[in-house]
């Protein structure tokens, strides 16, 4: 599972209209089975409702009363800012760019960023991103978040960032449950809720909102994208290979190692 923050985009269809709103919201919601309803919601509207504190459930312990913190990873080519509620990147700024007037070039608004799994654990169910996680490695080149249980730490969620010593665009990411053998089965569906509010970053709005869409990938089939210049959304039960947050010269993709079994991608635009 990696983030890649700076690859070649795939090129949108020919017949993509010509775009008349700016692009603001795309949320992905993916699954590792089969995924719930699409939500209709903006990332906004995720972020509050997802970034409130979690009460005890029977798996994980109340996270109210705590206190996020952030903490950056960067090399020399991107500064990326992660938050230990939910143990989620935040933002991510490509350090060798500027927008249009030279500004740092940040491809996502921390404050709407939804980065969350929900699964049911059999005592009730999990989003994690309505949860504090704790630092349990931080390094240059790597940031482990771990999410336990209870105090023996033998149950938890770990998520881990690792930067690529080979592509400095690319972050290595890997999610697993440990010490839940007993209390879920294993085919539990796991679902991933990924939602950012895209920036402006080019001095041309009409060709920026023409090329800002959802670009994916069907496990065998032609990369694709969602819309282009409207609103739109795609449901599919079909294996997709990756998913892509897709501006004029920028994207943000997850390329799982095996793939998502299934996915619900929505693209909202606002009037200018």
């Amino acid at each position: 599972f990696a983030y890649s923050l700076l690859v070649e985009k795939p090129k949108p269809k020919a017949t993509a209209e010509t775009a008349t709103t700016t692009a603001d919201t795309s949320v992905a919601t993916l699954g590792t089975a089969q995924t719930g309803a699409n939500t209709n919601s903006s990332p906004a509207s995720l972020a509050v409702q997802l970034n409130q504190p979690a009460a005890a459930n029977g798996v994980f312990p109340s996270s109210e009363g705590k206190t996020a913190t952030n903490i950056t990873l960067e090399n020399e080519a991107i500064k990326l800012d992660f938050s230990t509620q939910g143990g989620r990147l935040l933002s991510s700024q490509l350090k060798k760019f500027a927008t249009f007037d030279n500004q740092p070039l940040v491809l996502n608004d921390a404050q709407q960023s939804v980065f969350n799994y929900e699964f049911s654990s059999g005592s009730g169910l999990v989003r994690t991103q309505q949860y504090i996680f704790e630092v349990a490695e931080k390094t240059n080149q790597k940031l482990v978040f771990r999410l336990y249980s209870d105090s023996t730490k033998q149950r938890f969620i770990e998520q881990s960032y690792t930067l690529d010593t080979q592509n400095p665009y690319l972050v290595n990411y890997n999610f697993a449950l440990t010490g839940f053998e007993n209390s879920m089965p294993t085919n539990t569906p796991i679902r991933l809720m990924w939602g950012q509010a895209l920036r402006h970053l080019e001095k041309e709005p009409v060709q920026e909102k023409t090329h800002t869409i959802i670009n994916y990938k069907p496990a065998n089939d032609d990369v694709t994208y969602v819309s282009a210049g409207k609103d739109g959304s795609v449901s599919t039960n079909e294996k997709l290979a990756w998913v892509s947050f897709t501006q004029q010269f920028f994207n943000t993709t997850i390329m799982p190692a095996n793939g998502f079994d299934n996915g619900n991608l929505d693209l909202k635009y606002l009037p200018d």
